[in-house]
């Protein structure tokens, strides 16, 4: 049989009871309970003071964090100034590491494509010409080369002559504009000399949207004018008129290595800056530019230069190292000094 508890007993173990001032039963004094509540508010207190300071060091500490966040924000925007004002001032002279963000537009793309061109359009035009002509390995190879040769440099020439157009039309007085015929002012604006003329920033952000323009949309826009003056520059060229002379129309994959020369070309030029190539010969050869033509002969030693060129060696820039995609070519023999006449 269990003994009940006795009041020492109750008392230790339900404390709060015991706090009902008045009511408590003896031999617990009102003095005795008056003593443990003032130790509990003392307690307490000590607890509010210490919770008080330390929200206060955590107020201080949130001011601070909160000016140094705002120090951090102004210096942010400060150097984004900096770096869009010299973007603005000079974004021609490295803007090799920032690539067009359209997939399609990338140099490293670009590159893929001139690689493609020369294993899928190149090698389907070559078949064509080979079977329709007896002119030689040679002269058909370096005739498609100087297809995309000139691709090149009619491309820079369209872009340069646009350019220069709309850099006229943005200096034109808005006054002066109104009364002439803007077809007539793009054609006067390409054939006019390159005088030396300061656009305001305004002007230059526009030509600079432009641009953006140009190059996203280079590989749908119209460039049926840069066709025609290659397909009639390559026509006009002496050494191979006799042999392959004009293109006919039944030769279908040469009209579509062409077009897609012309397309590629277009595309490189519109970078900023423009991607370019070389097809330099009588140099040294040098296996960091150039690779040999699957069936050329290494003659391997410092007499060797180029011969001619049956693809491009293609650089991200004018005179820029490295190379994107090396050149394909055939090598000779260096004429000793000697013989020459």
């Amino acid at each position: 049989m269990s003994v009940p508890e006795n009041w020492q007993t109750r008392a230790s173990r339900d404390w709060p009871s015991l706090h009902r001032i008045g009511t408590v039963c003896s031999p617990y004094t009102r003095t005795d309970i008056t003593y443990e509540v003032n130790n509990e508010v003392g307690l307490l207190l000590q607890k509010y003071y210490y919770l008080s300071d330390v929200t206060e060091t955590l107020r201080q500490q949130c001011e601070t964090l909160l000016r140094q966040q705002q120090k951090d924000a102004n210096t942010c925007q400060e150097l984004r100034s900096r770096l869009s004002k010299r973007m603005d001032d000079g974004i021609a002279m490295n803007e090799l590491s920032l690539e067009n963000t359209s997939p399609r537009s990338r140099p490293s793309n670009l590159a893929i494509r001139y690689q493609e061109l020369e294993t899928v359009e190149w090698l389907a035009a070559k078949e064509e010409l080979d079977s329709a002509h007896s002119c030689g390995k040679e002269l058909v190879t370096q005739y498609l080369c100087d297809v995309f040769v000139e691709a090149m440099r009619i491309s820079k020439e369209t872009l340069k002559l646009f350019t220069n157009s709309l850099s006229r039309m943005l200096l034109e007085p808005v006054q002066e504009m109104g009364k002439k015929d803007p077809v007539l002012m793009v054609v006067a604006a390409g054939q006019v000399s390159n005088q030396s003329a300061e656009l305001t920033d305004k002007q230059q952000d526009l030509q600079r949207k432009v641009d953006d323009i140009i190059k996203e949309r280079s590989d749908k826009c119209n460039i049926d004018d840069i066709i025609k003056r290659v397909e009639e520059c390559i026509r006009n060229k002496e050494r191979y008129q006799r042999h392959i002379g004009t293109i006919p129309s039944g030769r279908k994959k040469l009209e579509t290595y062409i077009t897609e020369c012309c397309r590629l070309a277009w595309r490189m030029n519109v970078q900023t800056p423009a991607m370019a190539i070389s097809v330099e010969t009588d140099v040294p050869f040098d296996p960091a530019l150039q690779d040999r033509a699957y069936d050329c002969e290494s003659f391997g030693d410092a007499t060797e230069v180029i011969d001619y060129y049956v693809w491009p060696t293609l650089f991200d820039a004018e005179n820029h190292l490295p190379v994107r995609k090396k050149g394909r070519v055939y090598t000779k023999r260096k004429e000793p000094e000697s013989t020459k006449l």
